[in-house]
C-alpha cells in the first residue's frame, strides 16, 4: 500500500497477515483493503516477542537465545581486559539477562528442551567468569551463583505469580482471563 505523508514524500507500507490456530486445516480467507491485498506470512516480530502461527514459542526462544549468545560474545570478546567482576556481571545483567527476561510471562517455556536453551547461556557466562576469576576453565565445576541460574527461572515464576495475584485482586482488569482460572475459595 502506497500513502502520502503530509510533507509531500511517499510512504510505503507493506500489509501483512498472519493467522494464528492450533489446527492443522487452517481456514483461508482473502481479504481485500482498498485493492490491496495483504501478504500472507508465518511469523511476526511483535514488540520484541516473535510470534508463530501455531502459537508456540519455540521460534522465539531459539531467537532470544541466539541474540543472547551474540551479545555474550561481544561481551567477552570486550572485557578480556576487565579486572572488575563486577563491571562484567553488570553488563551480563544488562545486556543478555535482560533479554531472556523481557516478556518471559508470555513464553515462559515448560520444556526442558527450551528450557536448557537458555540455561546454555547462562553456563556460557558462568565459564567465563570463573575464568575471569581464577585464570582457568574448569569444565566440571563454575559458580552457579555468579550467573543466578536458578534465580532467573525462580523470577519468570515470580513473574507469573505476580501477575496472577494482581488479576485476581482486581488491579488488573481481564475478566476473559480471569474466567479461564479454576479457583476454589475456602469459605
Amino acid at each position: 500500500m502506497v500513502n502520502t505523508n503530509p510533507s509531500g514524500g511517499v510512504v510505503v507500507v507493506e500489509l501483512l497477515k498472519i493467522v494464528f490456530t492450533r489446527k492443522k486445516a487452517i481456514v483461508n480467507f482473502h481479504y481485500n483493503i482498498k485493492g490491496f491485498l495483504p501478504n500472507i506470512c508465518t511469523e511476526i516480530l511483535d514488540l520484541g516477542v516473535l510470534m508463530v502461527s501455531s502459537l508456540t514459542f519455540a521460534s522465539h526462544i531459539a531467537y532470544i537465545t541466539n541474540k543472547a549468545f551474540n551479545t555474550l560474545g561481544f561481551i567477552i570478546r570486550n572485557t578480556r581486559e576487565f579486572t572488575n567482576i563486577l563491571a562484567i556481571k553488570c553488563l551480563f545483567c544488562t545486556l543478555v539477562r535482560s533479554r531472556l527476561k523481557y516478556c518471559c510471562l508470555f513464553w515462559t517455556p515448560q520444556q526442558f528442551l527450551y528450557i536448557n536453551m537458555i540455561k546454555k547461556v547462562l553456563r556460557k557466562f558462568a565459564k567465563y567468569l570463573h575464568f575471569s576469576l581464577y585464570m582457568k576453565y574448569s569444565i566440571s565445576h563454575y559458580d552457579r551463583k555468579s550467573t543466578d541460574e536458578y534465580s532467573l527461572l525462580s523470577r519468570k515464576l515470580t513473574s507469573c505469580l505476580i501477575f496472577l495475584q494482581k488479576l485476581i485482586t482486581g488491579d488488573i482488569c481481564s475478566p476473559s482471563t480471569l474466567s479461564e482460572l479454576r479457583k476454589s475459595i475456602p469459605a
